[in-house]
């Protein structure tokens, strides 16, 4: 009898040491953003395992395993030690090509780390208990850099080759990077002009005409209506045809009459960024507008324009400098965003004009996701707010988010 009730104490004891060690263990799925390879768009995995000892492996499997003892794993190895980035080899195009995989860590006879997808499309909405009394400012916000500057792999035919290398900045529709998690969209908007005002309204990134703004709103309205999400929409720059305030009224004027129905307007936010999640859902107003130009015209309705930090470098050790300085650490006062991506300067464009080059945009955010979880995990972990990068589904930023929204939701309370 004593000999059993040990034998169950032993096994509650280390139930639960495991399982206080399996919640600092994180997995970070990413899709390479390379296809001119021999496995194109490959599954990569990082990996933080702080209990690590010799002879833990890590797992892939391409069906849920409900043994791990019983499934064929398409993916075997022996982790080397407590964090690595790891390519397995496997495709997983974007933008769902990682959700049909699942990964373990095993030692022994025990696994100590189970992951698949934590439900990006509407991953707020699913921690909706643990995040409601946090303020924007407060979470970990994934993002994407210019993100209506897209080209859908043999779907859009937006932008010749020729200007490929620098003005590509997704793969992935306004409404794919939302139901892959993003909730910060950075847009930059154009607008053509016949003998008048604004005629149409489309998004540029720097000189060139990208996609229409309606497509970008068509995305927004529809993964608004589908989910309970929050999502931050920043315009800034105005590239082109916004030249006095008439322009710019125009254009709010449109804003509202598109997607009124959504906006929480700024003078509804008694407590400004502080405003805690609670209150977006409670009236049912997800979308905030951050207007970077002449907010002042209609500040009732827009929010002030979300700071972008921007390292404006072409070296991966000068953007990590760039991050890691205590000058850009936000107060968790006002939401502040690390534009996490390498940039093209006017030399760069001039030179780099073959087609997916290693100085691509393309090839820069597929060798930034070997860094980004590395970076935003163990370093700048406590410092982020929104972090917007280039070929969102490279980088892992949307897991990690996820991963520390709810350590930071745990610790508030």
């Amino acid at each position: 009898m004593y000999q059993l009730l040990l034998v169950c104490f032993i096994h509650f004891f280390f139930s639960v040491v495991l399982s206080k060690n399996s919640d600092n263990i994180i997995i970070v799925f990413s899709s390479g953003a390379i296809t001119a390879t021999k496995v194109p768009n490959e599954l990569r995995i990082y990996y933080n395992h702080p209990d690590f000892v010799q002879g833990d492996s890590l797992r892939v499997y391409d069906v849920e395993p409900k043994s791990w003892r019983v499934a064929k794993p398409r993916f075997v190895m022996q982790l080397e030690g407590v964090s690595a980035f790891v390519k397995t080899g496997l495709r997983a195009p974007p933008p769902f090509g990682m959700d049909k995989y699942y990964a373990m860590i095993i030692r022994n006879d025990t696994s100590l780390k189970r992951y698949s997808d934590p439900g990006r499309f509407h991953w707020m909405e699913d921690r909706k208990s643990l995040l409601e009394n946090l303020s924007l400012p407060q979470l970990f916000i994934p993002g994407t850099h210019d993100s209506g500057s897209y080209q859908r792999p043999g779907k859009d035919g937006i932008v010749k080759n020729l200007t490929a290398n620098w003005a590509i900045c997704q793969d992935t529709s306004i409404f794919e990077q939302l139901e892959s998690g993003v909730r910060f969209l950075d847009i930059r908007p154009a607008c053509t002009k016949i003998l008048g005002p604004c005629s149409t309204y489309y998004v540029n990134h720097g000189p060139v005409k990208m996609v229409p703004m309606s497509q970008v709103i068509h995305d927004i309205d529809l993964f608004l209506n589908i989910t309970k999400e929050i999502v931050i929409f920043s315009v800034k720059q105005f590239p082109s045809g916004f030249d006095n305030e008439n322009d710019h009224r125009h254009f709010m004027h449109y804003l509202k009459k598109k997607l009124s129905h959504h906006i929480y307007q700024h003078s509804s936010a008694k407590r400004g960024w502080a405003t805690p999640l609670s209150k977006y859902w409670l009236k049912n107003k997800r979308l905030i507008i951050s207007y970077t130009s002449m907010d002042y015209l209609d500040s009732a309705t827009f929010w002030p324009g979300i700071e972008q930090r921007w390292c404006n470098c072409r070296e991966f050790p000068t953007l990590h400098d760039f991050l890691r300085s205590p000058a850009k650490w936000n107060s968790t006062v006002v939401p502040v965003a690390d534009m996490a991506e390498l940039t093209h300067n006017v030399g760069s464009v001039v030179t780099d004009l073959t087609p997916l080059t290693d100085n691509s945009i393309r090839a820069w955010a597929d060798e930034a996701g070997g860094f980004i979880p590395k970076w935003y995990h163990e370093e700048f972990n406590s410092s982020a707010n929104i972090v917007a990068v280039d070929f969102l589904h490279a980088s892992g930023i949307v897991d990690l988010a996820i991963w520390w929204n709810e350590k930071r939701a745990q610790w508030s309370r």
